[in-house]
């Protein structure tokens, strides 16, 4: 009767062990590997897989940053060490003045940021959601804005040229007195 119940013992251990064994593997995978780079290495060539993959990441990488209680001075000092922050939580973040001259914020959410007087030249905001951001005196020259959300984005005066807009959202937009000279303006949406 002993023998049995031993055996019994050990039959849950060894699957609380394989059990706790696979959820580290997980969380170990999430934390090292470099999901956007993953992604993006994965989905070329399939424009629906892309789209979706794209989606997933958009909520999973702003949860693995809640998760590890990443706060947005840490993705800052990310973007200052790396060069990047694909699909990072930026909402309301002051970056005023900053210079993030080809910096890579791909879909990216800077929702209402303050990014008075920031260099974004040559940056990639490609997906990035710019809605009620303040531009004013933002240097944005030659920056990637495709498919971005510029919902009541104040562009009054801007300097846009060489700007790729091609399907952005910039319905309730102001671009008075924008210049839009070489600018990429194919499938915006006004």
């Amino acid at each position: 009767m002993n023998m049995l119940l031993f055996k019994k013992i050990m039959k849950r251990n060894k699957l609380a062990l394989i059990s706790i064994l696979v959820v580290l593997g997980v969380v170990l995978l999430v934390f090292i590997v470099d999901i956007p780079f993953f992604m993006d290495k994965i989905s070329r060539g399939s424009s629906s897989l892309r789209e979706n993959i794209i989606s997933i990441a958009k909520v999973a990488i702003p949860l693995k940053d809640r998760i590890l209680s990443r706060t947005v001075a840490d993705k800052l000092a990310r973007i200052q060490s790396t060069g990047a922050c694909q699909f990072c939580d930026l909402t309301q973040s002051n970056m005023e003045g900053m210079d993030l001259k080809g910096i890579d914020l791909r879909y990216a959410n800077l929702a209402r940021a303050n990014l008075y007087g920031t260099n974004l030249t040559g940056a990639n905001l490609r997906g990035a959601n710019l809605s009620g951001v303040l531009l004013r005196m933002t240097i944005l020259k030659g920056s990637n804005l495709s498919e971005a959300e510029l919902t009541f984005a104040s562009l009054i005066w801007h300097d846009l040229r060489d700007v790729d807009l091609r399907g952005a959202d910039l319905s309730s937009a102001n671009l008075t007195g924008a210049n839009l000279v070489g600018a990429n303006l194919s499938g915006i949406n006004l």
